[in-house]
């Protein structure tokens, strides 16, 4: 993980700048794709360690061209698009912090305000992007220096471990076909064969969605963000049934949608057989 920690903060030393050309040549180390199977021992196990640097990394704004507005964190811990009050239109996922802000006049709020809360516009128009240049750098939010250490890594790793209690039993009582009780039992403890899940156990050569050829698939992708997934909902939001949660994690939307409290009291069931439909 420091390995992992030095390799976002110092993205120019020669070590780094060594493995990367000789480990993913070029390509992008954050992709599954562009990673050989045959690199070393040393670059898998830093690759092994990103999902856990990526929980604990948050961006200090500089310029704002290399954060990602919504999906980075850099304003209060969390990414903005857990924030939001509605569904952010999908041409925005990607836009930089620098894209929403026009030099001389300041943020440019028609182009977000509609998808955020007071609060937290409030938070966003203390940030001054200015003048001067000054690229984004990465800090890490566990610890007060805003600097990777061992210590803050472990208890990161020792709280996320022993806070979440997970029970399932819940799952099997659900008022669906025992075959889809099965299915979100496996899709719940992330065991559904994705080709992301294909491509890491050597299945599978591509792991890229092939039904949309644009991104990875994983669980995410294939059930909220294909366009064979997009179709579908959008499909059953024409006929009056509405997803609860759209912008929170994939985790907490299963949840919320299975065991929330939703007008329609037959939702929970519904919600799963789409869920089975798609993967079908």
């Amino acid at each position: 993980m420091k390995l992992g920690w030095r390799l976002q903060s110092e993205p120019s030393a020669l070590w780094l700048r060594f493995l990367k050309e000789k480990c993913v040549r070029g390509r992008d180390f954050n992709n599954r794709a562009g990673r050989l199977p045959s690199c070393s021992n040393a670059w898998r196990g830093i690759m092994g360690t990103m999902e856990l640097i990526n929980q604990g990394i948050g961006v200090a704004i500089g310029d704002g061209r290399q954060t990602e507005f919504w999906n980075h964190r850099w304003l209060d811990g969390k990414r903005l698009i857990e924030h939001a009050i509605c569904l952010v239109l999908e041409d925005l996922w990607s836009c930089r912090v620098s894209e929403f802000w026009k030099p001389g006049s300041g943020w440019e709020w028609a182009k977000f305000s509609q998808f955020l809360p007071m609060h937290i516009l409030q938070r966003i128009a203390s940030f001054d992007l200015g003048a001067e240049v000054m690229e984004d750098r990465p800090m890490w939010l566990v610890s007060n220096s805003s600097t990777f250490s061992i210590k803050s890594a472990i208890q990161n790793l020792q709280t996320s471990t022993t806070t979440e209690v997970v029970k399932w039993d819940w799952v099997w009582k659900l008022r669906v076909p025992h075959r889809i009780q099965v299915f979100l039992w496996l899709l719940l403890h992330r065991k559904i064969l994705t080709n992301v899940e294909r491509f890491r156990q050597h299945l599978s050569s591509d792991p890229q969605c092939g039904i949309c050829l644009g991104e990875e698939e994983n669980l995410d992708h294939l059930l909220r963000r294909c366009l064979n997934a997009q179709e579908v909902w959008q499909a059953i939001h024409s006929i009056g049934m509405n997803c609860s949660g759209v912008n929170k994690g994939l985790r907490e939307w299963l949840h919320q949608n299975l065991l929330g409290v939703n007008d329609d009291p037959n939702w929970s069931t519904k919600f799963a057989i789409v869920l089975w439909y798609i993967w079908k």
